[in-house]
């Protein structure tokens, strides 16, 4: 009952974060996105808390997620610079975190939640719009704090955020 009791608070958290975001002002844009970003990872944690014994690898798998979704939005409202360097690597590490969980929730039985797949000739027009010296065969980082995840395996984007 307390997990569920948390996991209403939690979910009602997310709706005011999300409100305020639509009110944000451009210059607040950034802020907002993370407070909807930190609202998602208290849902998942609840929502952890709350899982029984066999939701509990793709609860695990959500944190996960919302975590990578908190690293992204911190370094996409962060200014150039050293500090955008630092928190790239925190995006990457949280990125490679979702995959170690996938594979273990999958392990374990749990469905894991594909990434959205494009298609092939949209892998091709991202690579021609990458910046040279921020491209590599994993991450490609686009002017505007835009990245796109390349599965290397199927050679297809697997994700892009925007």
């Amino acid at each position: 009952r307390v997990a569920n009791a948390e996991l209403g608070v939690a979910k009602a958290e997310l709706g005011v974060a999300k409100a305020e975001m639509k009110a944000a002002g451009p210059d607040e844009k950034a802020n907002a996105e993370l407070g909807v970003a930190k609202a998602e990872l208290g849902v998942a944690k609840a929502e952890l808390k709350a899982a029984g014994p066999d939701e509990k690898a793709n609860a695990e798998l959500g944190v996960a997620k919302a975590e990578l979704g908190v690293a992204e939005a911190k370094w996409q409202g962060a200014p150039e610079g050293g500090e955008k360097e630092r928190l790239w690597k925190l995006v990457e590490s949280a990125q490679a975190a979702v995959e170690a969980v996938q594979a273990v929730a999958l392990h374990h039985g749990g469905a894991p939640q594909p990434l959205p797949i494009a298609p092939i000739e949209y892998l091709e027009f991202a690579k021609s719009c990458a910046e040279p010296f921020n491209a590599t065969s994993s991450v490609l980082k686009f002017p505007k704090g835009c990245i796109a995840m390349d599965n290397a395996v199927h050679r297809e984007m697997t994700k892009v955020f925007v």
